[in-house]
């Protein structure tokens, strides 16, 4: 057994689950201490707008469009506006340049980089906490919720939501606000009925050759100039590396039009909507030469080529060599525009990357096998750091969840075919941090493609394999398929009995696994014998303190629970507690599910008004230690509001139901089972409080 997969269950919610394979669903609602978004007033400054090229040149006129669509009073409490037109050719940069010009319109100005729903909610859940950082202690999936709730409060504020690839992405953000203004950028000349559109053309010619001769700088040579903006296409983004080249180089335009030149002309008759990127491949040609006196850097580029195009945490870099190496790599690239960095992250542009991530047979700095060497370092940096945590930790959520769009950038940008072991175990793991977070849905698809790969690499019977079928299991038993996780439990309990033998770790716990659904399908007649055979194993094996043992313990106890044993299981409860407490300590989130388990069996022999005190304690210290929406705080909140209808509290029971509900809606969907649960147990409760 790979101490992944012990299941622990125990409360009147269903199974609960320790061990490195192990999923428990649950959410979070706001602590006490923390102020409702309606009440919030913005920090004086709030402004993340990103760094602006020092020359705006060639735009008065798309200014002016811009601000007379975004203040035009007809339309409405909410206005969005979208800038649209080529890659690179200024979008971003006139969106940031308005901001700026009208800061002073705004209480809070705030940019997302919106490449994808991901990096959309993630950059929702940044402003979130920047509104109210006592929120940075909770789960990240509750932070979108509360900065759309902000926003749907508030007015004065401009939303820049850049590089929108599908409409869909951002219609969470469009659909959740009452006032305000949202500024789009994209590529998408399509698609925006109902939305301001504003289509943006390359510069004109004297405006690129102004944009270049000002960027390169007064002692650069610029013979030429106006023949290498012709040869950039007057794209704004071309047209300033070019100058920025110009100006660390101290190299002419024309020779700089002569390195253009020699490339071949095939590049340029590439598809025609993505002319762009020939001319990006150039200068990435020219930068690159130069930088290959620092081929750390070159290599860096090409890992993070495959990362998300925003934010990639520099720490994440470390593994590629020694610290200052690192370091002077980084400098050098955020020194040729290649990428920008700050003391905390890297950002590349997304044509830099797809430039870098195409093999060109011409090009040195594109060799195929370089490529996909970058693929696998930057699979193995990710991976390492996704291992190296606990994804049932609450310290798994600052370190893990902004590495969530990197880890799916790659998963997107590698063919499942191509997936390595390493590739394999990165979603494994990340399939279950996402599933402690209660995302059942792009988790199960990671441990899909994980299963798949680990299966061809290694076989059907390896161990690894067996655990990522495990894995899965979990997963669908999570998102309401039980019976399917139950085949799957079998079928993986008779292959490690085969393959590793009866009383092997992995095969007491799939023994446990198997017997958990069992009970959670109310199939108590198989599941208490084989809990109860698997619980005497685990003690002659493990011996009566091991975590397994425990885990198996109280999945025991909550299968008497189930069955009317209470007495039985109330002692047992006693017990799990008191090792858990012993060898894990007090605040562990085993220990507190081993509270939550004692006092719903004390509720049922003595009845829920005995429990009142202990389940205000139990939630105020889930809530504390993993957050108000994690699926155990769920479970606590739940009993709570039962606790408290049953001493006739039920203005307090309903509304602990309803926000229940709502934050189970709000994170999972109202398809998800968990949710349905929620609304069955908000309809009863109704029911009764009409009756009292």
């Amino acid at each position: 057994m790979t101490g992944a997969e012990v299941e622990v269950g125990g409360n009147n919610s269903g199974i609960v689950s320790i061990g490195d394979q192990t999923h428990n669903e649950q959410h979070q609602h706001l602590p006490p201490t923390i102020t409702p978004m309606e009440q919030v007033d913005a920090p004086v400054g709030l402004v993340n707008l990103p760094e602006s090229p020092a020359l705006f040149v060639g735009r008065d006129e798309d200014v002016d469009r811009l601000h007379a669509v975004l203040t035009d009073r007809g339309s409405g409490p909410v206005t969005v506006a979208v800038v649209h037109g080529l890659g690179g050719v200024g979008k971003s940069t006139l969106a940031a340049h308005y901001a700026r010009e009208h800061l002073v319109d705004y209480q809070v100005v705030w940019w997302i980089a919106a490449d994808s729903a991901a990096e959309i909610t993630a950059g929702l859940a940044e402003l979130a906490v920047r509104l109210q950082p006592q929120l940075a202690t909770l789960p990240h999936q509750v932070l979108p919720g509360q900065a759309l709730r902000w926003l749907s409060t508030h007015d004065k504020w401009l939303l820049l939501l850049d590089n929108v690839n599908d409409r869909g992405d951002v219609e969470l953000v469009l659909g959740g606000i009452a006032a305000g203004r949202v500024l789009l950028t994209s590529r998408r000349a399509t698609g925006w009925q109902g939305v301001a559109a504003l289509p943006l053309d390359v510069l004109g010619h004297d405006d690129a050759v102004d944009l270049l001769t000002s960027t390169a700088g007064p002692s650069a040579d610029l013979p030429g100039a106006r023949a290498l903006c012709g040869e950039l296409g007057c794209l704004p983004l071309a047209v300033r590396q070019a100058g920025a080249y110009l100006a660390e180089t101290m190299t002419s335009a024309t020779d700089y039009l002569d390195l253009l030149t020699r490339q071949p002309a095939a590049v340029y008759q590439e598809a025609t909507v993505d002319w762009v990127e020939p001319t990006m491949a150039r200068v990435w040609r020219v930068s690159m030469d130069r930088l290959a006196s620092t081929p750390l850097a070159v290599e860096v580029l090409r890992v993070l080529a495959w990362m998300a195009p925003e934010l990639v945490p520099r720490p994440l870099l470390d593994g590629m060599d020694e610290d200052l190496t690192v370091r002077r790599a980084v400098g050098r690239l955020h020194a040729y525009s290649m990428i920008t960095a700050t003391g905390t992250a890297v950002s590349v542009h997304r044509l830099v990357q797809a430039v870098t991530r195409t093999p060109d047979p011409a090009d040195p700095h594109r060799g195929h096998a370089d490529i996909h060497a970058a693929r696998e370092q930057a699979t193995r940096l990710l991976s390492e750091t996704v291992q190296a945590t606990d994804p049932r930790a609450p310290s798994a959520v600052p370190v893990l969840q902004p590495l969530l769009p990197h880890i799916q950038a790659l998963a997107d940008r590698t063919e499942a075919a191509e997936d390595t072991l390493t590739t394999a175990n990165l979603l494994n793991h990340t399939s279950a941090f996402l599933g402690f977070q209660g995302r059942p849905d792009l988790p199960e698809r990671y441990a899909r493609r994980a299963l798949a790969a680990t299966e061809r690499l290694l076989g059907h019977d390896h161990p690894d394999t067996l655990t990522c079928r495990s894995n899965l299991a979990f997963l669908l038993e999570a998102n309401g398929e039980g019976a399917r996780a139950a085949e799957i439990f079998a079928d993986v309990l008779a292959d490690r009995e085969r393959v590793l033998g009866p009383d092997h770790r992995d095969t007491l716990t799939s023994r446990n696994n198997l017997a958990a659904v069992y009970e959670a399908l109310g199939d108590l007649d198989r599941a208490i014998p084989l809990l109860e055979s698997t619980l005497a194993d685990c003690e002659r094996v493990l011996g009566p303190d091991d975590v397994d043992t425990v885990g198996s313990r109280n999945a025991l106890a909550y299968a008497y629970e189930s069955a009317g044993r209470l007495d039985q299981a109330l002692g047992m409860y006693e017990q799990v507690l008191a090792d858990c407490t012993r060898l894990l300590g007090p605040d562990h989130h085993f220990t507190l599910l081993a509270r939550n388990n004692l006092v719903c069996a004390k509720a049922q022999i003595h009845g829920w008004a005995s429990a009142l005190d202990e389940l205000e304690l139990l939630v105020a210290d889930r809530t504390r230690v993993l957050g108000a929406e994690h699926p155990d705080t769920i479970v606590s909140r739940t009993n709570l509001a039962v606790a408290c209808g049953s001493v006739g509290e039920w203005d307090r029971a309903m509304a602990l139901h309803e926000a229940v509900l709502a934050d189970c809606e709000r994170v999972l969907g109202t398809g998800h089972p968990a949710t349905a649960t929620a609304a069955e147990t908000l309809a009863t409760a109704r029911e009764r409080s009409q009756q009292a």
